[in-house]
């Protein structure tokens, strides 16, 4: 990427109303490879019951954090998108927490990403990012993701 290119930066997507969440970001190249969009763990065991992690691959780095992770005030948003090779880093925006309609007393987890420069290489790359986010001491019920890339959305559910 020359220096014309990494003055991209992501558009302020129009983000739904919902309570803000604050949140730490841990970068892995990639998840699983054949998964595409935003998976919840809310309890510790979860990380070695779903493939996404292999957890014998992960650093020192990698795994003390996800030790460190408290799942009684935080849950983990393992998410992981794929673009053009030559495309800029995934970039979390924001995370909020949205009332599920009809549920008394539940919620989910809406994660905002973007590449800013999605590339024009037609090769193609997964990007992934873990974020540990506060959830005040209840865990959501279900996560979404809404991926933007240059000026193009997608939602995952």
């Amino acid at each position: 990427m020359d220096d014309s290119e990494s003055d991209h930066s992501c558009s302020e997507p129009d983000i739904e109303e919902g309570d803000t969440l604050s949140y730490e970001t841990l970068h892995f190249d990639h998840l699983d490879e054949e998964w595409i969009g935003i998976y919840l763990f809310t309890q510790r065991d979860q990380l070695s019951e779903i493939d996404l992690i292999d957890e014998r691959d992960l650093s020192t780095e990698a795994r003390q954090w996800i030790d460190e992770t408290d799942f009684t005030q935080n849950s983990i948003l393992a998410i992981q998108v794929v673009s053009s090779t030559d495309s800029s880093e995934l970039q979390p925006i924001e995370v909020t927490r949205e009332e599920i309609i009809g549920e008394h007393d539940s919620y989910k987890m809406h994660a905002y990403t973007c590449i800013s420069d999605p590339g024009d290489d037609e090769n193609r790359k997964r990007s992934a990012r873990l974020l540990r986010v506060s959830n005040d001491g209840k865990a959501p019920s279900d996560a979404d993701l809404t991926h933007w890339e240059g000026d193009n959305s997608v939602f995952y559910a």
